[in-house]
């Protein structure tokens, strides 16, 4: 099913449901864009300063928290490897 939207009109639903109908080649390409978007319109890199903020939301929030946590537990886990070897 596709439709479309103004950008105006996207809702936290909306963006989750998206990326989560994603497969995981689109959502890895979803992080590639993230990459982009943050670096081209920041003057701080990679969006630390937003990261920061939204960590103070995600902590206020018990459903974001563990989602957050599962979702990124994994993901540190598994890249620390490759972190150590590119550095």
């Amino acid at each position: 099913m596709q439709f479309q939207i103004e950008l105006d009109q996207i809702t936290p639903e909306i963006l989750a449901k998206s990326f989560w109908n994603l497969d995981a080649v689109q959502q890895a390409e979803f992080f590639e864009r993230l990459h982009d978007v943050t670096t081209e319109e920041s003057t701080y890199g990679l969006g630390e300063m937003q990261w920061r903020y939204m960590g103070a939301e995600i902590n206020k929030r018990t459903k974001a928290k563990e989602q957050a946590c599962a979702m990124l537990a994994w993901v540190f886990n598994h890249s620390t490897d490759y972190l150590q070897r590119s550095l």
